[in-house]
């Protein structure tokens, strides 16, 4: 009896590792630089301008250095300047 009610305890609260393991999904924040690649950290980026920072990045599996520039365009053809800010992202080396 003892070994049929622990067999039955073990039944029910035991789920193998892979069923405990599915739909476990991390948060992380993506982020776009300057040439349209895609990032995502695990934490938010927060940087001033001409700031940077070092996080992980989970889509490329390495340390990045992630800067943010303040941009001023002249060049445009209908004469309107465009200012912008821009992620600029390297490889830590």
């Amino acid at each position: 009896m003892r070994l049929l009610l622990l067999l039955l305890l073990c039944t029910i609260t035991c789920v193998p590792i892979s069923e405990k393991l599915i739909n476990i999904e991390k948060d992380y924040f993506p982020l776009i630089d300057k040439q349209s690649n895609l990032h995502k950290y695990d934490s938010l980026i927060s940087i001033n301008i001409n700031e940077s920072t070092v996080a992980y990045c989970a889509t490329h599996y390495e340390w990045e250095v992630i800067s943010l520039r303040y941009m001023v365009r002249l060049d445009d053809p209908i004469g309107v300047h465009f200012n912008s800010t821009e992620y600029i992202v390297r490889k830590l080396n």
